[in-house]
């Protein structure tokens, strides 16, 4: 049977209201008595309810986030940062992650509307898959929400976001100056407005070139190895004028590789290979991936850091900050 406040008030000798402030370090109670009343609820195995404390102080010190996809270590690194700020401020994390089979805009309700209901004091998100119903969710939302790598045009919230069309700039002009002029772009299928934001750098780095829209070719699969492999091979079959391929991400890119190695090829003389995020893996796949990289750490803790502000501050300023990408060139052009 868990051991109460009661009962550590009985053993003590005390009332209630002195074990409560002993426990709570309050004022208006000797060190001594505090010590005693500390040694026998120790003695006695009493552990605080944080729970019941927090809902008391209308606060349950919880931060949810929802996760897109478990499996692509990018999201660890973010949650690593979103990590950092939470501990330092004493909250802790509750994790919702969306089903990758079943990902659209009803599960990310669905997920947002759990998380409220078990009365986190605020969210992390990356929204996915957006439509109106969703971006009404948003609006009405009742606890302060912070996007992380996303910026919605339609909602007045803060944001902390890579700049994603500077990225894929870096990447195709990378490939422009090793002398490709026919390349591949993977992209997610997705509504998330990074996807246009990636695609429109692909289209400014050949406008920069003096070279045709076409140069980039836009196919779309899932952000997956094993789609990336596939589209790949259909790509390596049908487009023999293709010389190099980009991708969303360093998975998919991955997925590629794997593609153009089993068809004999050899990377990057027959195909060069870009990627984005620069995941830890990365550095180490042989060849090691040239890739966009991302700070991705920065962007959890940023966007931690914001929305705890938010939720204990009632911040109403909004934070809207763009982190720079840079190209990180290895083997694979």
């Amino acid at each position: 049977m868990n051991v109460t406040i009661k009962d550590v008030a009985y053993a003590a000798g005390v009332s209630v209201v002195t074990v409560s402030r002993a426990i709570n370090d309050k004022p208006d109670i000797t060190p001594e008595t505090r010590q005693k009343i500390l040694d026998i609820a120790a003695q006695m195995g009493y552990t605080q309810n944080i729970i019941a404390k927090n809902l008391r102080a209308k606060s349950t010190k919880t931060i949810g986030i929802i996760v897109p996809d478990i499996r692509d270590p990018y999201y660890g690194e973010i949650l690593e940062g979103c990590n950092i700020s939470t501990l330092q401020a004493g909250y802790e994390i509750i994790l919702s992650v969306l089903p990758y089979q079943n990902r659209n805009a009803d599960t990310e309700i669905t997920a947002l509307k759990t998380l409220i209901g078990k009365r986190v004091d605020g969210l992390l998100l990356q929204p996915e898959n957006i439509n109106d119903r969703y971006i009404n969710e948003l609006k009405t939302c009742p606890v302060p929400f912070v996007l992380w790598n996303r910026k919605l045009d339609e909602l007045d919230c803060s944001f902390v976001k890579t700049d994603h069309e500077k990225g894929s700039l870096l990447a195709v002009d990378h490939l422009i100056q090793k002398g490709h002029q026919k390349i591949a772009y993977l992209a997610r299928n997705s509504e998330s407005p990074n996807i246009k934001e990636r695609i429109n750098g692909c289209i400014s780095a050949v406008q920069k070139h003096g070279l045709p829209e076409d140069s980039v070719q836009i196919y779309q699969c899932d952000d997956s190895a094993n789609a990336a492999y596939l589209t790949a091979q259909q790509i390596l079959q049908n487009n023999k004028k293709i010389t190099a391929i980009y991708t969303y991400d360093d998975v998919m890119a991955i997925g590629v590789c794997k593609a153009v190695l089993d068809k004999g090829l050899v990377i990057p003389r027959d195909m060069a290979v870009v990627g984005y995020d620069d995941i830890e893996i990365t550095e180490y796949f042989k060849p090691p991936l040239t890739t966009v990289r991302q700070k991705k750490i920065e962007i959890g803790e940023m966007a931690a850091k914001i929305l705890i502000q938010e939720i204990e501050e009632k911040n109403k300023n909004k934070n809207s900050i763009i982190l720079e990408p840079n190209l990180v060139q290895r083997e694979t052009t």
